[in-house]
């Protein structure tokens, strides 16, 4: 399942006061990645109205069901999950919707005063916006743009595990995008910075949504060009290189993710064509 071309009944929107009904969905997240789930879904507004939650951003509708945003307030004694395992248990649309809810949460608690005043902030009435109160600012969600590559030689690709990686998975090179770089210089720095190799032959193979909490992952192919591996500690824990063919041994990203589709598309085309 890949959630970057996958078309769902998920559809986005915005209403500045909304009062939540009894069939809405309501998504909880909080500053861990976890959102509160009640038999295994999410929850319905009428399983959760008791517990005065803080909120109640409408942000847009799965069918007839509004998509509603609240705040942990702490008080919950219901079930919570990991986001990023929800990807096989939740249908495509709700995991959709609860990976925006959890990019919207963030954005919503850390955005409560405006950054050139101080003055509070309020949500536009015609877009998914906050505008200052005192001076007008407004300020609209924050994206950062990451580059993620998978760098192949022949029937060997890249992996690498992160040092603080949550899953121990064997993934690709990631970064952020530095203010001046464009899409490719950054993933040819964070190739040489984090493994000591270049690279060439940067091609852009699709983007994803990523929202832990607000990143947006541009995936490219690249080929190894030259230079011996040498392993930034600072971010990875380890990095080899890997056949297409011993995959079956390495712990690889979870299948939502546009890492995996990059290994899995490679693997395909390689052995297509040899």
């Amino acid at each position: 399942m890949h959630l970057f071309n996958q078309k769902t009944s998920f559809t986005f929107a915005h209403h500045k006061a909304y009062q939540a009904q009894e069939n809405d969905l309501i998504f909880v997240t909080n500053n861990s990645g976890e959102i509160y789930l009640i038999d295994n879904t999410i929850p319905r507004y009428h399983e959760l109205h008791q517990h005065n939650l803080e909120g109640g951003y409408y942000f847009g509708s799965i069918n007839d069901a509004a998509c509603v945003i609240y705040f942990d307030n702490h008080q919950l004694d219901i079930a919570k999950c990991r986001i990023r395992e929800l990807g096989d248990v939740l249908p495509v649309e709700l995991f959709q919707a609860t990976l925006l809810a959890n990019h919207l949460t963030y954005w919503l608690k850390t955005h409560r005063y405006c950054g050139r005043c101080g003055g509070e902030h309020e949500l536009r009435n015609h877009e998914f916006a906050l505008q200052c109160t005192r001076c007008a600012l407004v300020a609209y969600p924050k994206i950062s743009p990451c580059v993620i590559g998978l760098i192949h030689h022949g029937d060997k690709i890249l992996l690498a595990k992160g040092k603080n990686s949550p899953t121990g998975a064997y993934s690709c090179i990631a970064g952020f995008v530095n203010p001046g770089e464009n899409l490719e210089t950054a993933m040819a720095r964070e190739a040489m910075e984090e493994t000591g190799l270049t690279i060439g032959n940067i091609r852009y193979f699709a983007s994803q949504h990523w929202p832990f909490p607000n990143s947006l992952m541009m995936g490219f192919y690249a080929e190894y060009v030259s230079g011996d591996l040498v392993i930034d500690y600072n971010e990875l824990a380890d990095a080899q290189w890997y056949s297409i063919y011993e995959l079956d041994q390495v712990k690889l990203p979870a299948e939502i993710s546009i890492a995996r589709s990059l290994i899995e598309n490679y693997k395909t085309l390689y052995t297509q064509s040899n």
